[in-house]
């Protein structure tokens, strides 16, 4: 997606999305603000109040803005991906992936009711061991994942252990850059590492590919 195409889409889904020389802001919590392409390294003359009503707001800086930075934001951040596979992994994480791809089948979720029927009760479960996220009904997960199904920008990318959901990973490509979103699996038991899996399958492809995804954000550090 562009910029302009996230903002829409995130519009149209009901964030509220503010235009402020050239870039698209969105209010995160309580009137605090970040771009909609919160990686997207602001310039200088970008850098401004989104909106008057606004109680703060954060951004990542080009260099040449680097002198007005007065934080850091500490994300996961991987920007190899040009001849990325499985030697780039330590030995433990090749053990884990080779149990992955052993035992569990990656491929894109395209329908939406397989991922309310089988992803909905893989969330709860989730929930119960991370603490992550908030508990919510069905009917609210499938609003949650439909908007998912309505960009072509997003990928939501599922690991199958005998045809059935174990995990599934959701990804937001914007301009060079690659958002995980969501990472959900099952129970551990057995343990096969399908979040491994799901995330070397992500990178392998762009790597693959050499662009337009050069660099890929995997959250904030919590």
């Amino acid at each position: 997606a562009t910029e302009s195409e996230l903002a829409d889409w995130l519009t149209k889904h009901g964030t509220n999305v503010v235009y402020r020389r050239g870039r698209y802001w969105m209010a995160t919590h309580g009137g605090f603000y970040q771009p909609v392409h919160w990686m997207a390294r602001l310039h200088t003359d970008e850098i401004k109040k989104p909106t008057f009503w606004c109680w703060g707001y954060r951004a990542t800086l080009d260099d040449s803005a680097g002198a007005l930075a007065n934080a850091a934001l500490p994300v996961h951040y991987f920007n190899r991906l040009e001849g990325f596979d499985d030697s780039c992994l330590s030995r433990n994480k090749r053990n884990n992936l080779r149990t992955c791809q052993e035992n569990v089948d990656i491929r894109p979720v395209d329908k939406l009711e397989l991922l309310v029927e089988q992803g909905y009760p893989l969330f709860l479960s989730s929930l119960a061991q991370t603490g992550y996220d908030r508990c919510i009904s069905r009917a609210a997960y499938r609003r949650k994942m439909a908007k998912y199904f309505d960009a072509g920008f997003v990928s939501v990318l599922g690991g199958f252990v005998e045809g059935k959901l174990g995990g599934y990973l959701i990804s937001t490509c914007v301009g060079n850059t690659a958002y995980f979103d969501a990472l959900v699996v099952g129970p551990p038991e057995p343990p096969l590492h399908i979040g491994t899996g799901l995330k070397y399958a992500f990178l392998k492809y762009w790597g693959d590919r050499k662009g337009p995804v050069t660099e890929v954000i995997d959250g904030l550090h919590a």
